[in-house]
């Protein structure tokens, strides 16, 4: 994720992509580097894969559940495997609403920088976080896709695994553009102490990718990586192909038919510590490949922001892990368990519909009649002297219980409200939900907890997120960009790239609360209509709220709380001037017709059209002008 930094690019000054590479000291070698990379690397595996709540098999099942794999080998043939899709429709959902929640109403983020009182360059750097934020990744066929899209995606991986995503800065077409792309969390490995001294990004490549990396040259047309290294791990992987073909085949063999050949890469930033315990790089990038060869650094931090560019924030914290709890885990195991008893439930329907026969074959002329199974119409010939009631009689295989369906509808609930299947709607009424009483029976808990997993979001990813997108388009501003120019004006625009650096040392901050001030205004309609249907059942607190309220306010603010803007059913003031031409054209028209009879005839209503539209069309040019 930090190849598309350092690449040469003709269009920026030098210093952007030019990468301070520390020599390493004598006395530690790659090989020790190697060996303390590891020791990270190997620490950080044992810590998510042990324990009793694993975090990879944790992990692993929610996937499984999510694309709806079940383990049906033990089953027999005629039983159900049917499969139920709340678990993926739960996530969907959820990660659907996140993102509505999101840009539901328009600009999603606040701006602030206290060197700015007057608030004079807020505006500009809206604009420019709108322009990266509208062009942020890429979809399949390489068209680019605002962040509503790639964020989505970020939280169906929260609900399964983690959110988890990096920022970069990447070349496409000869453009550059901010890059903010999800990232598996399987694939991140994190300094399980929460002390922050590692985190590990792990990428697998083709052998051949290998040519790709060793060519690759920083602003100075150094290289980027180790080409000694790449050349070693090269001359490894053939070694390793040549011992697999002699052991597969007994022998020798002089051709080597092995054309592609994963290659594991872990990008390490880090401060590195020696065996002695002393501090030998702080926050520098590592590259190793199969855990035996570094092929890149150690390198200073390249971003300007000198942070990580990986962000990664537990859907639900818990103290103490750095990896926190999914948004499944609480309800996976019950949606296993809904899925088995609504199998059970079809087989036992199964049973119960269609009986086991035991069947007398010396009492038919041809015993191989019962072979052929049992179906309505069909003839059977009994020998004579033999009593047909004894020639077939049905088993009874077992009743279904009542209780069983009362039991599948309450599990169907348990999972609904674990899954918070209501509140999830983030401020839409629910199917079903229609009057303030049933509005009010809304669990509190689940409403509680959905705004703690809503500020994680917005505190731990999405703001964090908007800094690096912030400060990393700063870093790679062009000294002449017209787009831009055009976006906020050439003199703000000069400003601003002279100052790129002061700016990205500057506390500009972006702060988020759309999706909990969704949720919030959500309750704080449902306990509206909740007081208003209290004062609605008695005469004294209906005189008393009408005295002490005003309608209007009050309609203003139950629009307002359910995300409605009521000004885009106001007139705007040239419709309310049309309309007081006609309604004055109207009153005459009716003065005339009171007349007296010897009044002068009354005017036809093609003159009367006629005039009216003689006395808008001053109004209508208007507006066609732009006024």
């Amino acid at each position: 994720v930090t190849d598309q930094i350092t690449q040469t690019n003709v269009e920026k000054a030098p210093e952007v992509h030019d990468v301070e590479v520390k020599t390493t000291p004598q006395d530690m070698s790659h090989d020790d580097i190697v060996d303390v990379l590891n020791g990270y690397r190997m620490e950080a595996e044992q810590a998510r894969e042990e324990g009793v709540n694993s975090r990879d098999r944790v992990w692993e099942d929610n996937v499984d559940l999510y694309w709806n794999r079940f383990d049906f080998s033990d089953k027999a043939e005629w039983q159900a495997t049917e499969v139920l899709p709340e678990a993926p429709q739960f996530v969907n959902r959820y990660a659907a609403a996140m993102r509505s929640g999101l840009t539901r109403d328009g600009e999603f983020y606040t701006v602030e920088d206290p060197a700015d009182p007057n608030g004079d360059i807020a505006p500009a750097i809206k604009k420019m976080m709108m322009f990266w934020l509208s062009r942020c990744s890429h979809n399949a066929t390489g068209h680019p896709v605002e962040f509503g899209s790639p964020f989505e995606d970020v939280m169906k991986l929260g609900a399964l695994m983690a959110n988890c995503a990096a920022v970069t800065w990447k070349e496409r077409k000869g453009k550059g553009y901010v890059a903010f792309d999800p990232v598996d969390p399987r694939m991140v490995l994190l300094d399980p102490t929460g002390r922050g001294l590692y985190r590990i990004v792990r990428r697998y490549i083709d052998r051949h990718e290998l040519e790709h990396l060793a060519g690759m040259k920083d602003g100075k047309s150094d290289s980027i990586y180790d080409k000694e290294s790449i050349e070693s791990l090269q001359g490894h992987l053939s070694d390793e192909d040549k011992k697999e073909e002699e052991d597969l085949a007994g022998h020798g063999k002089d051709d080597n038919t092995s054309t592609r050949k994963p290659v594991q890469l872990d990008e390490f930033l880090c401060d590195l510590i020696d065996r002695d315990g002393s501090v030998r790089y702080t926050n520098h990038l590592f590259v190793v490949a199969n855990n035996q060869f570094l092929i890149r650094g150690p390198e200073k931090n390249p971003w300007w922001h000198e942070m990580d560019w990986l962000v990664f924030a537990p859907t639900i914290s818990v103290p103490l892990s750095v990896y926190g709890k999914t948004y499944m885990e609480d309800w996976s195991n019950l949606a296993r368990t809904f899925n088995e008893l609504t199998n059970l439930i079809i087989d036992a329907v199964h049973t119960n519909s269609i009986n086991a026969f035991v069947g007398k074959p010396t009492a038919l002329e041809d015993p191989n009649q019962l072979e052929e199974g049992i179906h309505p119409s069909k003839i059977f010939y009994v020998e004579e002297n033999e009593d047909v009631n004894d020639v077939i009689k049905s088993l009874e295989l077992g009743n279904l219980p009542p209780e069983s369906i009362t039991l599948w509808q309450a599990l169907k609930k348990e999972l609904q409200e674990g899954a918070m299947f209501s509140e999830i709607a983030l401020g839409q009424l629910s199917r079903g939900e229609k009057t303030a009483t049933e509005i009010s029976e809304s669990q509190q808990g689940s409403q509680t907890t959905l705004q703690s997993i809503a500020k994680n979001i917005e505190t731990n990813l999405l703001e964090p997120v908007l800094d690096l997108i912030w400060m990393t388009g700063l870093q790679h501003l062009k000294k002449n960009d017209p787009e831009m120019q055009q976006l906020i004006g050439e003199q703000m625009y000069n400003a601003i790239y002279s100052k790129r650096k002061e700016f990205i040392k500057k506390s500009v901050k972006f702060r988020v609360n759309a999706i909990s001030g969704l949720i919030e205004r959500n309750e704080k309609f449902k306990k509206l209509m909740n007081a208003l249907q209290i004062v609605a059942t008695n005469e004294i607190l209906v005189q008393t709220f009408v005295q002490k309220t005003d309608p209007s306010l009050l309609i203003d603010n139950i629009f307002k709380l359910i995300g409605f803007n009521i000004d885009d059913l106001s007139p705007n003031e040239r419709n309310a001037q049309i309309g007081n031409i006609v309604q004055t054209q109207n009153a005459q028209a009716d003065a005339l017709r009171e007349a007296s009879t010897n009044a002068p005839p009354q005017k036809s209503g093609t003159e009367v059209l006629n005039e009216t539209i003689s006395a808008v069309q001053p109004l209508i040019q208007q507006g066609g002008n732009g006024q």
